[in-house]
């Protein structure tokens, strides 16, 4: 009896297995073919050559940034002051910078790897190589984008925690140097008319002017975009203050003493008074605000201090402002002229000199001038200028302003301000003839602020 039977009936079993080797070979040679494209999901490839452990936790990877990314774009869609508060806070904006670290050194550990494997494939010719070198362009891609979000979100979230307070959290400083702290924490406003006071400084780099050199209340409804601006002039005499003020013991019949009591003075002497407003870094800021809502008849919850020389730097960083200038404008001498008439570009520096200007030119002029500076700037501020010069405008903003927004209020605000774009910025000057400033008509005033408001 012959026993080759056993030997006859292994054998299929040893071209079965050949067969799914060769299978499993040219399905490996593929995947190989297709790993530039299958890195655009990172740990596709790896769970597609069978291994499972790094193939899941790279596509997990993929998931989470996918989703991060999906969830923004339809908090925008849905609802754009969503997205807005999202990376105008300091918290979401840590998130976005770790998520998009993690990620980035995630895919690029996935890119390297599949990149060593499809090079010690066993194949001829040179085609592994230029493969590989396509999955390590595709990684580098998403390496480079993960970097730039983590990078400029890095950026915006120093800037937000430097300048803007916490909602519910007092902590931190305006400046570490001069030991400024963030003011006291407010709820932020989320709809109907925020008014904000804007008081523009000129003192130059490193120290704040004694007085505010323009005096604005920018008044926005969060709702339609609707923008106010409305102009006190800086020379306001017997302005009276708020209820509940601190100067109504001082100055219970206003701030009246003559030439030596204008409104911008109030600056100066909170700030050497720093016990009239315990809880506040800036008490001049203050001070103005008490006055300015006694004389305008409105609640002003928000207020920014902002320096000319800001303006100089904001300016420069998005390339100018288009401005149209109907006289030559003279220099002190009276003989030089320091901006030419007529519509051109201006610079920082060429719309500061314009600004600050004094050669036949009276304080209401000086204010106009200034406004017309700060409605370009707001106007013309281009969102692609922006982008590109994102890390001058934050290092601008940061060092030379001041402000108690919360940052719970950022999306609605710059949601409002999206929307103002195009529409016509109504103004109001409580200014000579129709207003004295050296005995201001507060009733009449109120009026015009309501009717302002109104339209």
């Amino acid at each position: 009896m012959s026993a080759p039977e056993p030997e006859a009936a292994a054998e299929p079993e040893v071209q079965l297995t050949r067969r799914e080797l060769r299978k499993g070979e040219l399905s490996s040679r593929r995947v190989m073919r297709l790993a530039p494209v299958a890195q655009l999901l990172p740990g596709l490839a790896q769970l597609l050559l069978k291994q499972r452990v790094i193939g899941i936790l790279g596509l997990v990877s993929s998931a989470l940034g996918l989703a991060g990314l999906v969830t923004l774009i339809l908090a925008f869609i849905i609802d754009r002051r969503i997205g807005l508060s999202w990376v105008t806070q300091e918290r979401p904006l840590t998130i976005i910078v770790i998520v998009s670290l993690v990620l980035g050194l995630a895919w690029l550990c996935l890119g390297i790897h599949l990149a060593v494997k499809v090079i010690r494939q066993k194949s001829r010719g040179s085609s592994r190589i230029w493969i590989a070198a396509l999955v390590i362009l595709v990684t580098l891609v998403q390496t480079l984008v993960t970097g730039g979000i983590a990078y400029y979100s890095n950026l915006q979230r120093d800037f937000v925690s430097k300048l803007f307070p916490e909602s519910g959290n007092s902590s931190g400083f305006v400046d570490d140097a001069l030991n400024i702290p963030m003011p006291p924490p407010k709820e932020p406003i989320l709809s109907g008319r925020v008014n904000i006071l804007i008081l523009g400084g000129d003192a130059g780099e490193g120290r704040w002017g004694l007085r505010p050199d323009s005096i604005s209340v920018f008044s926005i409804d969060l709702n339609t975009g609707k923008t106010t601006i409305i102009g006190v002039p800086r020379n306001m005499q017997r302005v009276p203050f708020v209820s509940g003020s601190p100067l109504w013991g001082p100055f219970p019949d206003g701030y009246s003493c003559g030439p030596s009591c204008l409104i911008s003075y109030l600056y100066t002497y909170a700030s050497g008074r720093p016990g009239l407003y315990p809880d506040s870094p800036q008490p001049g800021v203050e001070a103005t605000r008490d006055a300015v809502e006694g004389v305008l008849g409105i609640d002003i919850p928000y207020a920014v201090l902002i320096d000319m020389q800001a303006f100089e730097e904001m300016i420069d960083a998005i390339g100018g402002i288009d401005m149209c200038i109907p006289k030559d404008i003279y220099g002190d001498n009276g003989t030089t002229i320091i901006v030419p008439s007529g519509c051109s570009t201006l610079d920082g520096e060429t719309a500061l000199a314009y600004a600050r200007a004094r050669h036949d030119s009276d304080d209401y002029n000086r204010m106009t001038k200034q406004r017309a500076i700060q409605e370009a700037l707001i106007a013309q501020a281009d969102p692609f200028e922006v982008l590109q010069n994102f890390q001058k405008l934050t290092a601008a903003g940061a060092k030379y302003v001041y402000t108690d927004i919360p940052q719970g209020g950022l999306g609605a605000l710059i949601d409002a301000l999206i929307r103002s774009r195009g529409q016509k910025v109504q103004t109001l000057e409580i200014v000579p003839p129709n207003f004295s400033s050296i005995h201001p008509p507060i009733q009449k005033i109120h009026d015009a602020v309501q009717a302002a408001l109104s339209k």
